[in-house]
């Protein structure tokens, strides 16, 4: 018969309005004391709650802007004096 057991860590009081609960499923081949596997947790929880805040405030859009949007707003400057130059002289 297989061993199907698994070890889980499970997160329910969570400082966030986003997420209710975190499971994590270890890995059969680490041998971690259940305080180690906790803290490990509750630090990829973090890092993931302050990625989703810092996204939806828009953070990361306000440091560096986005260069496609000023290539493509060259490029349709550029095709829009082109195609009227070629209209004006037909």
């Amino acid at each position: 018969m297989n061993n199907n057991t698994r070890k889980i860590v499970v997160l329910n009081k969570l400082n966030s309005q986003m997420i209710e609960q975190a499971i994590f499923i270890l890995r059969d081949e680490v041998q971690a004391k259940e305080s180690d596997a906790l803290s490990e947790a509750q630090r990829i929880v973090d890092c993931y709650i302050k990625s989703l805040t810092s996204h939806s405030k828009g953070e990361d859009e306000k440091k560096k802007p986005k260069l496609g949007f000023f290539v493509g707003m060259a490029l349709y400057t550029f095709v829009t004096v082109i195609m009227t130059a070629y209209f004006m002289a037909v």
